[in-house]
C-alpha cells in the first residue's frame, strides 16, 4: 500500500485542530478582558472598609447587593454579624469617579 494516503488526510486533521485551538485561544483572552463593572464596585466598596467591618462580613464581597440610586451613584451593601443590631453596611460610590462618596448611616 501506498503510505501517502495516509499522509493526506492527517494534514487535513491537524490543520483543523490547530485552528479549533487557536479559536479556543481567542475566546478565553476575550472573556479575562472583559471585567464585570459591577464587581469593579463591589471591590472599591470592599477595599473602603476598616479591618474591623470586614471581619464582621456574613457573606463574600463578590456577592454583595449593588444598586443604583436616583442621583445615579451606587450603593453597594454588604451583610454583617451586627445587622440585627444596626443594620447592613452600605457604601455610596460616584457613578462617574468610581470613589466612595459616603456611607449609609447604621442604627
Amino acid at each position: 500500500m501506498d503510505s501517502t494516503k495516509f499522509l493526506i488526510p492527517m494534514k487535513k486533521y491537524s490543520v483543523f485542530f490547530f485552528f479549533s485551538l487557536l479559536l479556543l485561544a481567542l475566546v478565553s483572552c476575550k472573556e479575562e478582558d472583559e471585567i464585570d463593572p459591577l464587581m469593579q464596585i463591589r471591590e472599591i466598596a470592599y477595599n473602603g472598609l476598616s479591618a474591623n467591618e470586614k471581619a464582621t462580613l456574613t457573606t463574600d464581597w463578590r456577592v454583595a447587593s449593588v444598586t443604583n440610586l436616583q442621583n445615579g451613584n451606587y450603593y453597594v451593601i454588604f451583610n454583617t454579624v451586627d445587622d440585627p443590631l444596626l443594620g447592613p453596611i452600605g457604601v455610596i460610590i460616584d457613578q462617574d469617579t468610581l470613589k466612595i462618596i459616603g456611607f449609609a448611616p447604621r442604627f
